[in-house]
């Protein structure tokens, strides 16, 4: 029987892989090292693996989709539910499996790796740019004030000069008025 979904729980040196054929029953429970991850998936046919998304997993879902499996990377606050006793890692494996193979669970989107070597995130939605119009009917001049208003608190700040949160204007900083010279200027009290 083929294996349908793999369970795959990340460690430092050990990983843990859980699979599961088309009727849900246990086929596979294997530990691997590290080194052995890459030519243990190359040799199964191409399935769904998922893994609880965290640092190192957006490397390890690359290297699996280059090898033809379909990864989903979940959230660990949705696998904790599954986790049937004791935590560890072949419960969390069976766990990861499981949650995987939910019709209406939600996956963290996959980080992708440019050209350069950098790594490309997906866009955040609040910097995908519908235009004021999108979301809104045309004629609504509030509701695209108000897109604009949100907008705008998504922003980075303006590049340039701060606002200085020091006891002299930074003005002042800059014309020699510091620490030293304070102490010298008789029409400064305190």
């Amino acid at each position: 029987m083929d294996i349908v979904r793999i369970g795959l729980d990340l460690a430092k040196t050990v990983f843990q892989v859980h699979g599961v054929g088309s009727d849900d029953h246990t086929i596979l429970r294997k530990t691997l090292r590290r080194d052995a991850v890459v030519p243990f998936f190359a040799q199964l046919p191409p399935c769904l693996v998922g893994m609880e998304a965290c640092s190192g997993s957006h490397f390890w879902a690359r290297m699996l989709t280059e090898l033809g499996h379909e990864v989903r990377l979940i959230s660990p606050q949705f696998v904790a539910p599954y986790v049937k006793s004791n935590k560890n890692d072949c419960n969390d494996a069976e766990a990861i499996c499981e949650t995987v193979g939910r019709p209406s669970m939600r996956f963290v989107p996959q980080k992708i790796t440019g050209a350069t070597g950098d790594t490309i995130r997906p866009p955040h939605p609040a910097e995908v740019d519908l235009g004021p119009d999108a979301a809104c009917e045309p004629d609504s001049r509030l509701a695209g004030r108000t897109w604009l208003c949100d907008r705008s608190r998504h922003q980075p700040p303006a590049p340039g000069p701060t606002a200085d949160r020091g006891w002299a204007p930074q003005s002042r900083r800059r014309a020699g008025y510091d620490a030293r010279t304070r102490d010298q200027n008789p029409g400064r009290v305190g």
